[in-house]
């Protein structure tokens, strides 16, 4: 069994956002997925950016405003919204209240952190 939280995971805050590593590949274990939780403050998006992995956005609280590849969608919690390998996508944060979402990345990916800047980087 793997446990972890918010507390005790490798984090970063940056513009109103933080970002929690949950599980990836760098944990020493043989994990076949990444996981994250973001919470994003009202009025902040994180960039537009895209993986080389498949990837889910699980939306746990709150509502916001996903694209992926030029296509633009609300969501809100309990919904999911999966990017495929290279998609453009981000997820902006359109309600009156924090926004909370899990990221499931395949295949998992380690995360570090950069020394110069304090940023979570995936090690490729």
């Amino acid at each position: 069994m793997i446990h972890t939280g918010r507390d005790a995971a490798l984090a970063w805050h940056r513009e109103g956002l933080a970002s929690f590593v949950l599980l990836h590949a760098g944990d020493g274990n043989d994990a076949a997925v990444t996981v994250t939780w973001v919470d994003s403050e009202p009025g902040t998006a994180q960039p537009l950016h895209k993986h080389e992995h498949q990837q889910a956005y699980i939306v746990a609280r709150g509502a916001g405003r996903m694209e992926v590849d030029g296509e633009q969608r609300d969501v809100a919690a309990g919904d999911l919204v999966f990017m495929p390998p290279g998609a453009m996508h981000s997820l902006a944060n359109t309600g009156d209240e924090p926004l909370s979402y899990i990221t499931v990345a395949h295949p998992a990916f380690e995360i570090y952190r950069d020394e110069e800047t304090s940023a979570l980087r995936v090690r490729t």
